[in-house]
């Protein structure tokens, strides 16, 4: 299973682009990185952190689409998207970022259930 993933700032450079772009004007775009990477892969990254990290792989529930690369060609083309960070890099971003919230809020506290603040 392989998935398209855009990290947040690449996503919102996007947007900001679709904002005062004159060529975004009544169009639909896909602001996705443009290479679909495997699901399990996110495995490998968590446990350069987490390295006693659990991982349960359930059965693929069969009404969810096959996906794979989505393609950002118009959005290059027409606005001049350009994603910076592929999907390695932010989501490494996205667990750094989650670890300096949770020890900053003391959410990996054995004390502490809710991590979704």
């Amino acid at each position: 299973e392989k998935l398209d993933f855009t990290y947040i700032g690449d996503l919102i450079d996007g947007l900001i682009q679709l904002g005062i772009h004159p060529n975004a004007y009544r169009q639909v775009f896909n602001l996705t990185y443009g290479d679909a990477q495997p699901v399990l892969s996110a495995i490998e990254i968590l446990r350069e952190q987490f390295p006693s990290v659990s991982v349960r792989i359930e059965k693929r529930d069969q009404a969810t689409p096959r996906r794979g690369t989505l393609s950002n060609e118009k959005a290059t083309k027409l606005i001049g998207f350009n994603p910076n960070y592929k999907f390695t890099e932010g989501y490494t971003k996205y667990i750094n970022w989650f670890v300096l919230h949770a020890q900053k809020h003391d959410l990996l506290s054995s004390k502490r259930v809710q991590l979704n603040e």
